[in-house]
């Protein structure tokens, strides 16, 4: 567990689908539904897709916000302009919020944490 400004949770975000215990195919030719256990409390999630090439080099980047509401489909609009390659998939939930300064309660003091969870994935045209 973590601890944030929106209280004590799980310092990585559960997915239940696709499986990121194993490398997550992406298709440019099809939605890609994601699925994960919502936390009422947080600001949003960000879902990343980076591609490399086989050099390391970054050579696709898709990055999509969404409610922490546990489902979110990237449409194949967004997945087709992305290169086919190996890849890292993230889904990072964040929380933003504020608090007053200790040193002058009239002026308030902005802050954001975040947790992640990572696979390994592969870019794919059917």
């Amino acid at each position: 567990f973590a601890f944030n400004h929106a209280g004590e949770s799980h310092d990585f975000v559960k997915i239940t689908s696709p499986d990121f215990a194993e490398t997550v195919q992406i298709s440019k030719d099809h939605d890609l539904a994601i699925r994960w256990v919502a936390d009422e409390s947080a600001s949003m999630i960000k879902i990343i897709i980076e591609v490399f090439s086989n050099s390391g080099s970054l050579t696709g980047h898709l990055t999509v916000s969404t409610n922490d509401d546990g489902t979110f489909d990237i449409p194949i609009k967004l997945l087709s302009q992305l290169p086919e390659g190996s890849a890292k998939i993230a889904l990072r939930r964040i929380w933003l919020g504020e608090f007053p300064s200790p040193l002058d309660s009239k002026q308030m003091l902005g802050v954001r944490t975040s947790v992640s969870s990572v696979a390994n994935a592969k870019v794919i045209a059917d």
